[in-house]
């Protein structure tokens, strides 16, 4: 397997570990009923999340130390999408919350 196919093996077991539970760490609520959501997976350099999410506030502030972010939106179809950027290696944890902020989750 490629390095990219491992990247969506992880990214969809995050996805799949969403169901119903969040992190004690931090407090979500949930903003939008997003449950089916195309998602697609940009990997980027640490320079070119830094550039593409520059000045970008999506729902609160973007945190300052990120390794990923997520865009969910409606196309003009009527269908929900989301763009999420990683960088080159993403953690699993990394992806789960990128896969949280797909489904319409948001930080409190």
């Amino acid at each position: 397997m490629t390095n990219r196919s491992w990247l969506y093996v992880l990214f969809i077991l995050a996805v799949l570990a969403l169901a119903g539970k969040c992190s004690a760490a931090e407090k979500w609520t949930r903003a939008v009923v997003a449950d089916e959501v195309a998602i697609t997976v940009h990997v980027v350099s640490i320079e070119e999340l830094n550039h593409k999410r520059g000045g970008l506030v999506v729902m609160g502030s973007v945190r300052a130390a990120a390794h990923g972010y997520a865009v969910l939106y409606r196309a003009h179809s009527g269908e929900l999408k989301c763009n999420v950027y990683v960088t080159r290696e993403p953690t699993a944890e990394t992806l789960e919350h990128e896969a949280r902020h797909c489904h319409g989750w948001t930080h409190k």
